[in-house]
């Protein structure tokens, strides 16, 4: 990967930049993705996406009988399809169903639901003949779980080869980590992911075992908060050595406390809700052309 898009180094001597000012956008070495969740619930309405960026990170909200309705590739492509240009990069975030107990979550509970998955893979592979399309996978326990959805994969790609539908047959593959154990190991999720994204909101919600509106979490997070980017730092630094493109997001990303200090670790990019976006946006930053390949 050429990493031209945001900066030259991708370790820096220097691990923290002072802290900028409240309320200050990200410096112009950032690039910006905004996120905006989707809703499979009727209407299909269009998502409000202005044409000025590029990047866009898609999520999606299941209804609780999402994973046995019918039809349900039809319903993912009619809904992303509203979003889809020619110019336009749609980073398609895995809707995992619904953790249970006992049960796994995450990318294995993706797993799991073998039919849902194929359905999602299919009309993400299909709406990749419209626009750019890169696919990223819920939070992954173990990098054997990246293999076994590269292997879905490929039979989603299989199908629809034989149908004579087109596709990206290369299409690019992220993984989400939100553990400190899947942030330390993140040279093996390297492997085989093209690039990964980093929950802070997970991070900091197993880190500290509280959610951030317990009382002593803004305490915890201001004592804690070293470690919790030498975490980070070491993420980072692990998926730029193996020449993949790392962005951060939730919590930390659009806190402007921190958002210096991630884009000092060397962060490609910070994914921030639809709103912050456009508080922080800069028409240059956006015509950016992420790559996540070397």
């Amino acid at each position: 990967m050429k990493k031209d898009t945001v900066r030259g180094d991708f370790v820096k001597k220097t691990p923290f930049a002072p802290k900028p000012p409240r309320g200050a956008p990200p410096p112009p070495s950032a690039t910006i993705i905004p996120c905006l969740s989707l809703s499979l619930k009727e209407p299909y309405a269009p998502p409000p996406l202005f044409s000025k960026y590029e990047n866009w990170m898609l999520t999606t909200d299941l209804r609780s009988d999402t994973t046995l309705a019918v039809g349900m590739e039809d319903a993912f492509l009619r809904l992303y399809r509203h979003a889809a240009s020619p110019n336009r990069h749609l980073i398609l975030l895995a809707p995992a169903p619904a953790p249970a107990l006992g049960k796994p979550w995450g990318l294995s509970r993706l797993l799991v639901a073998d039919h849902f998955f194929h359905a999602w893979l299919t009309a993400a592979l299909r709406l990749s003949a419209l626009c750019r399309v890169s696919l990223l996978l819920p939070h992954a326990a173990l990098p054997s779980d990246l293999s076994a959805a590269r292997a879905a994969i490929e039979r989603a790609m299989a199908a629809l080869y034989r149908n004579g539908e087109n596709f990206d047959d290369m299409i690019d593959l992220g993984v989400t980590l939100g553990t400190p154990a899947s942030l330390l190991s993140s040279k093996q999720f390297c492997e085989e992911a093209d690039f990964t994204v980093i929950d802070t909101d997970a991070l900091l919600s197993l880190s500290f075992a509280a959610t951030s509106d317990a009382p002593l979490f803004e305490k915890m997070l201001k004592e804690h908060a070293i470690g919790i980017l030498r975490l980070l730092e070491t993420s980072v630094g692990n998926a730029h050595n193996a020449g993949r493109f790392s962005a951060i997001g939730g919590r930390l990303a659009f806190d402007p406390t921190f958002c210096g200090e991630l884009l000092a670790l060397g962060a490609d990019a910070v994914i921030l809700p639809d709103s912050s976006a456009i508080f922080h946006h800069s028409a240059k930053n956006q015509k950016k052309r992420i790559s996540f390949r070397a």
